[in-house]
């Protein structure tokens, strides 16, 4: 905690990946949390960045190394493969 508040801080993937990785999923859509992180980290958020990574690469490349691999038919990977289409589509979330 700080003088600004509370932070909360992802200590499993700590400067693995840019911000924008984390914080696209965080804002409400009206940039008041970008905002606010900018102001308080001291750090600008690129835009850009913030659209890569709203389609959730990171998860479709793990679906589909998973279907590249050998797989059986199963519930786990039906449930899989509805998962990966949810990501392919991300305007209809």
């Amino acid at each position: 905690m700080s003088e600004h508040g509370y932070f909360l801080v992802d200590w499993d993937t700590a400067l693995i990946a840019p911000p924008e990785r984390d914080l696209w999923m965080l804002d409400p859509g009206d940039g008041s949390l970008i905002s606010r992180y900018e102001e308080r980290a001291g750090l600008r958020v690129d835009p850009a960045m913030l659209t890569f990574y709203r389609y959730d690469l990171v998860e479709i490349g793990g679906y589909l190394s998973y279907f590249k691999g050998e797989h059986i038919d199963s519930a786990d990977s039906a449930e899989s493969f509805a998962n990966l289409e949810h990501f392919l589509r991300p305007a209809d979330r």
